[in-house]
């Protein structure tokens, strides 16, 4: 009964964390850019580093181009996974919430 406690637990807080990094899909360019210089604060410079390649990679010139071209699949996970490390999209959702 404990196990399964946590499990849902994790699982709750899993979807949170998902849900909210979402909504960084649905923001207006001004709040995003924002947010996104918020997480950036917060996050480790490896994270940072991986935003600044995954912005050339992309072919963007800021951070808000890049969460807009990993927003327009229907994965953002799979999509973040392709840029960054797990413990790094952690961060990224830690930052976020």
């Amino acid at each position: 009964m404990k196990a399964f406690m946590v499990l849902a637990l994790l699982a709750t807080f899993a979807a949170v964390s998902t849900a909210h990094h979402l909504e960084l899909c649905k923001k207006q360019d001004e709040q995003l850019k924002t947010e996104l210089q918020c997480i950036g604060l917060h996050i480790s410079p490896e994270a940072n580093q991986s935003f600044d390649k995954a912005l050339k990679t992309l072919g963007c010139r800021d951070r808000s181009c890049v969460a807009r071209k990993l927003c327009t699949g229907n994965d953002l996970e799979s999509a973040m996974a392709a840029h960054f490390t797990k413990a790094q999209i952690t961060e990224i959702h830690n930052a976020a919430t």
